[in-house]
């Protein structure tokens, strides 16, 4: 089975092109829709038909956005990112599906593949990109692997996305260095490019206390530049901006610093700490229309990112408001460098 297109250019390689992905998946399902999911294991829903159907609306919702022609003539592209993330050998085992990681791949990029087709404006400036999570809690350490047992530990999931045809992996919500190391080395092993997508507390860094400066060239030096690009997610825009205007100020030249290697922030909706989420009994939405100018801001001071999109407790609005902050500056500036001179 293959969706994959080896002629499509992946995120870090269209720079001129928004690319934006879904929400918050999860919460979405669990708060909003009433589904049970156990262990946050969205890939559950599809191995029954309503769930399948659901999912796939909730795909098209996102993808409409961007196949929208009321948003003019910019160029924006969607990510479509699987419903893997608990898919991993541990989770499976406790969740007792252990025997059918590759059948669940197999659903997973075969869903966003069938929805991807119902939008023929998507087909150039989209990817399928197959998502892996952490092997433990993402908010807590209980247990840093070594990268080797990292990679081993990673390995069969990342070769099950691989051959289910998904363009990409995103390894979502890592909390230490050692676990991305290992994971890059997987997917060097398998051969398909992979994306590092870090999630940090309210002070801007892991729970294990490193930067994301410290984060990326520790892994970029043990792997080669290994990753295609990294990413934020699980964390509210906010708590990382003052961190990205430090280093802006530190370094004017973004194109030779550490920042340029950041592709994308996937941020909650929430700007409540991990553990006041982890305690609360409801969904916290934030404000839609203030979490597309936070992004914004974010677009401002990464330079290289052209990734957006949301994580725990946004949804569809969220990203649509990516997407109108993003129209809206983008239109500004042409009109300001298109405005007649006075004479």
């Amino acid at each position: 089975m293959s969706f994959t297109n080896t002629t499509k250019l992946l995120p870090h390689q269209n720079k001129d092109v928004l690319y934006l992905t879904d929400s918050g998946l999860e919460t979405q399902l669990i708060f909003k829709d009433g589904f049970e999911l156990p262990e946050f294991a969205s890939f559950t829903l599809l191995l029954d038909q309503r769930g399948w159907e659901h999912c796939k609306q909730y795909y098209r919702r996102h993808a409409a956005l961007v196949a929208n022609p009321a948003n003019g003539q910019q160029l924006v592209g969607f990510v479509f990112e699987s419903m893997t993330w608990r898919a991993s050998p541990d989770w499976l085992k406790k969740l007792r599906y252990e025997d059918r990681m590759q059948e669940i791949a197999n659903k997973s990029i075969q869903l966003l593949a069938e929805v991807r087709e119902e939008f023929p404006t998507l087909a150039k400036n989209s990817v399928l990109s197959g998502t892996v999570g952490p092997r433990g809690d993402a908010y807590v350490t209980k247990h840093i692997m070594s990268t080797e047992e990292a990679k081993n530990y990673h390995l069969p999931l990342i070769q099950a996305i691989q051959k289910a045809g998904a363009d990409m992996v995103r390894v979502a919500t890592l909390n230490n260095i050692n676990e991305g190391i290992g994971i890059v080395l997987a997917a060097q092993e398998v051969g398909i490019p992979c994306v590092l997508s870090y999630t940090l507390e309210t002070d801007g860094r892991l729970v294990t206390g490193e930067s994301m400066k410290q984060v990326i060239e520790t892994i970029d030096a043990a792997t080669n530049n290994g990753p295609a690009y990294y990413m934020i997610n699980c964390v509210h825009p906010t708590h990382f901006l003052p961190a990205l205007k430090e280093a802006s100020i530190d370094d004017k030249k973004c194109s030779s610093h550490w920042i340029s290697r950041i592709g994308g922030v996937r941020g909650n909706a929430s700007k409540r700490s991990h553990a006041e989420l982890d305690n609360s009994e409801e969904l916290d939405e934030g404000n839609p229309e203030e979490f597309g100018n936070d992004n914004l801001n974010v677009m401002k001071l990464l330079p290289q990112a052209n990734v957006f999109g949301g994580c725990c407790g946004t949804d569809v609005r969220h990203v649509e408001s990516i997407l109108s902050s993003y129209v809206e500056s983008s239109q500004g500036r042409v009109e300001k460098k298109t405005k007649p001179t006075e004479q």
